[in-house]
């Protein structure tokens, strides 16, 4: 199962440890095979080397078991090993070998592996007509049979070879082939982490067919390209995620009901358990009291962290394997541009970036216009700018009589990096600005973790002169758009958690029930993991003044403090109601990373997961005093029937009035649905 889905570290390991086993209980045949497994993971992990060494101990033993069929797979495993190592010729002749006991067998898969990898390796190696030959024949021999875990691989190497000899249809043909197989195998995984995994050496061929389409420099062929990076980023987001949406997120809560009906199991209850000593040890790890007495005492205890989080990872893996039966099978469909134009408000300017390793492409989407515009900068440029934004942000931790007494300096030294952003990534289409009020963002790759809003252009921030908000993808905003708000809503929840940490978290909630009186206030220790995890009616809106944790080691162990223990992502997936509006007032809530591709993970994410329509987040520590001001007005726009766009936008401005470095009024984002409103008794509109 590891191997199928491309979990290369876990199969390793697993077929090692088994391996061991088996040795010791002389049992050649199972030795031989467990061999061949950790050779194929290590190929994948670029240890050739290493797995040429585990092929010749896995040849010996079934060259003494007499196994003649098994030799040839370590032929056809070799060959693929020299072809990652260059050595063409090599690989060719052990391809060759493998073809010829495949053939002899009458295996047809494994002749179409061979013939596609022959074709590979003659492509690699300069020889076009020989790979046109070979992916001709893994073409004919595979005829009327389903075999769509090899058959992408040929039709990729005909869209290359078509490529050179520049016939577009029929590269373009033999893309879309490849996708339509890929996506067909990826809607029978049902647990979203695997499918994940499984799209880990295939994201690329979209990001190929991408660059493909805009090479030809075309209008129609740039408008296939926007439509390629909308399904390649539907694909590699929750693809889960959009459907639900679309059904109003009933399949999603009848699924979670059903498992929090189910009679828990011994592993659930070993589940629960880590959970416990893990919030036990995120606890001590982040008391402020927490003065270890040595160094070795903090090692010790990380190390505890570290090696609780991987029990915890290995059961939870352990549970998933019983969701691999539940795919729904669902083809994926990505909105079409013409749609999403139609969507879109006159005076709205919808951003979608693709990056790569030498460019960003800039997909601009207008009401009745479609352009593309690119920026000559690379992903390396690109993360030493969001280091040093990181840096100058960092700078106000080093306490207030600093920040007077460099005050210039430090306003000067941000706006310098915010403004080589704004020429890299906005100033290429700059004459759009001037018809457009609203900017929707849609990054990608790196660009999640910048705020487009305080982008600085000599004079002004982007937030001065519009309204900007952000979005998973140019589907992602359609739908979330059109989706109705639910009519039987509860009163807004709010959570103050008292920690030493945010000392004016209790403050905060306290002045936005003050504001929404009916309301639930939660503070302190009534705080609790509870109302999230078991909330069987949606809110109006959550409002969460919490302390937050983005662990970039580890993402999926990111969590909020409540008052009972941490809500990590991992445990956020659970969640079946939230609300149409969710405020995560907690540092470093909005941050996410892009696990391949576009995958991305967070704290918004999980919230989008479980039916919000519009998150409100942050990009980095907050000052506490200065998120009670902006959250105050924030949410008194709201209450006023303010679209939750302009309640922040407002609120930011406001701030920026006597504060005007972004280290206060630019961490917060809003994500999703700009139109979202809330009535005066706390509950959403009717009429969105």
């Amino acid at each position: 199962i590891y191997l199928a889905f491309n979990l290369w570290r876990k199969a390793f390991s697993l077929a090692q440890s088994a391996r061991e086993i088996f040795e010791s209980a002389k049992m050649p045949w199972e030795t031989a095979q467990l061999l061949l497994n950790e050779a194929v993971a290590l190929l994948n992990l670029d240890s050739s080397e290493l797995a040429l060494g585990k092929l010749q101990q896995a040849r010996r033993l079934f060259t003494q078991a007499g196994f003649e069929h098994w030799q040839a797979v370590v032929d056809f495993c070799e060959a693929q090993s020299y072809w990652r190592l260059q050595e063409y010729e090599r690989a060719t002749n052990s391809a060759q070998q493998a073809y010829a006991i495949f053939q002899k067998f009458g295996l047809t898969r494994r002749l179409v592996q061979c013939e596609t990898l022959l074709g590979q390796i003659a492509f690699a190696n300069g020889q076009i007509e020989s790979a046109a030959t070979h992916f001709a024949a893994a073409q004919a021999s595979a005829g009327p049979y389903e075999l769509p875990a090899v058959t992408y691989r040929y039709h990729i190497g005909w869209a290359r070879v078509h490529r050179l000899r520049g016939k577009f249809e029929e590269a373009y043909s033999h893309y879309e082939q490849a996708l339509t197989f890929i996506e067909q195998q990826q809607t029978k995984i049902g647990a979203e982490d695997y499918k994940t995994a499984f799209l880990n050496d295939k994201i690329e061929i979209y990001e190929e067919f991408i660059q493909f389409c805009l090479d030809q420099k075309r209008a129609e062929t740039r408008e296939m390209a926007f439509a390629v990076f909308e399904r390649a980023k539907l694909i590699v987001q929750s693809a889960e995620q959009t459907l639900e949406w679309r059904d109003g997120m009933g399949r999603r809560n009848e699924r979670i009901q059903a498992k929090n009906q189910a009679n828990e199991s011994e592993l659930d209850g070993q589940i629960r358990q880590l959970r416990r000593e893990l919030n036990r040890y995120y606890t001590q790890f982040h008391t402020p009291e927490a003065n270890f007495a040595t160094v070795a005492d903090a090692t010790r205890l990380n190390k505890m962290i570290v090696q609780c989080e991987q029990q915890l990872s290995e059961l939870l893996d352990t549970q998933r394997h019983l969701d691999l039966a539940a795919a729904n099978g669902a083809s994926i469909t990505s909105t079409n541009l013409t749609t999403i134009q139609a969507d879109l408000p006159p005076t709205t300017l919808l951003l979608e970036y693709f990056v790569t390793n030498e460019q960003v492409t800039i997909f601009c989407v207008e009401h009745n216009r479609f352009a593309v515009y690119q920026a000559p900068v690379t992903v390396d440029q690109l993360l030493d700018l969001w280091q040093l934004l990181n840096f100058q942000i960092g700078k106000f931790h080093l306490g207030a009589y600093f920040r007077e007494r460099h005050q210039r300096l430090l306003q000067n030294s941000i706006d310098e990096v915010l403004g080589q952003l704004y020429t890299l990534l906005i100033a290429p289409f700059s004459e759009l600005l001037q018809d457009c009020e609203q900017i929707v963002v849609a990054p990608h790759h790196v660009l999640y973790n910048l705020p487009f809003h305080a982008f600085f252009n000599g004079e002004k921030y982007l937030l001065e002169t519009h309204d900007v908000v952000y979005t998973q993808s140019a589907s992602f905003h359609h739908v979330v758009r059109q989706s109705l708000a639910n009519k039987s809503l509860r009163p807004g929840l709010i959570l103050g958690l008292s920690d030493m940490f945010i000392e004016q978290a209790e403050e905060e909630a306290v002045a936005i029930a003050e504001v929404f009186p009916g309301a639930e206030l939660r503070l302190g220790v009534d705080a609790t993991t509870d109302l999230m995890l078991h909330n069987e009616y949606p809110r109006a809106f959550m409002h969460l003044a919490t302390h937050g944790v983005f662990r970039t080691d580890n993402s999926l162990f990111s969590a909020l403090k409540l008052a009972d223990g941490w809500l990590t992502l991992q445990e956020l997936k659970d969640v079946s109601c939230t609300a149409p509006l969710i405020t995560l007032s907690a540092c470093d809530s909005g941050r996410s990373e892009t696990l391949l591709g576009d995958k991305l993970i967070g704290f918004y994410q999980s919230f989008f997961n479980a039916g919000a329509q519009s998150v409100v987040a942050s990009l980095w520590a907050l000052d506490d005093q200065v998120a009670i001001e902006t959250m105050k007005a924030f949410y008194k726009a709201v209450e006023n029937g303010d679209a939750v766009h302009h309640a922040l936008r407002n609120a930011q401005l406001q701030l920026m009035s006597s504060r005007r470095h972004p280290y206060y009024w630019a961490p917060f984002m809003l994500v999703g649905n700009p139109d979202l409103t809330i009535s005066q008794r706390g509950t959403t509109d009717d009429t969105l």
